[in-house]
């Protein structure tokens, strides 16, 4: 992490809200109504407002972002503090996936986020291209839907396929 969110986590949202909520409405036009929705890098668990309904997990290497979310519980969901490069979930576990304003940070991580996606389920991510050192590269088995802007940064949708 390029910013430590733990001493900025209760001026999160006051600080990046308003982007940020952009780009989570946006991703929760193609998880609304998945049955399990895992968001990694939940930060404050923005998208968990989007997703009524749905199981929510919040994950995210920040404790002061999971405790901003979990103060605010809008949903059935879990908080689990974890890394996108190593994500401690089964194989095949979610069938909604986002991943928004992360990637930049571990590009490397896509695979592990398809591993623990459901044949036919959904990622968004949102990635911030102009902090990529290299363009992304996107495992055989996730076949890409839509790419939008939201808020300055590219949304990808991609289902899993295979």
């Amino acid at each position: 992490m390029s910013v430590d969110y733990d001493t900025i986590a209760e001026r999160y949202d006051e600080l990046y809200g308003l982007e940020q909520l952009g780009k989570n409405l946006a991703a929760s036009a193609f998880l609304y109504g998945k049955e399990t929705v895992l968001d990694a890098g939940c930060g404050t668990g923005l998208l968990s407002v989007f997703l009524e309904g749905s199981y929510y997990i919040c994950l995210d290497l920040s404790i002061g972002m999971l405790g901003v979310f979990r103060s605010r519980r809008r949903c059935l969901c879990d908080a689990v503090m974890g890394d996108i490069n190593m994500l401690p979930f089964r194989d095949e576990c979610v069938d909604g996936l986002a991943c928004i304003t992360v990637i930049h940070e571990a590009p490397g991580s896509i695979s592990g986020l398809a591993r623990v996606l459901k044949l036919g389920g959904v990622i968004v991510l949102g990635v911030k291209e102009r902090l990529l050192r290299e363009p992304l590269k996107f495992p055989m088995e996730l076949l890409v839907e839509k790419v939008l802007e939201s808020s300055g940064d590219t949304l990808y949708v991609l289902r899993r396929v295979g």
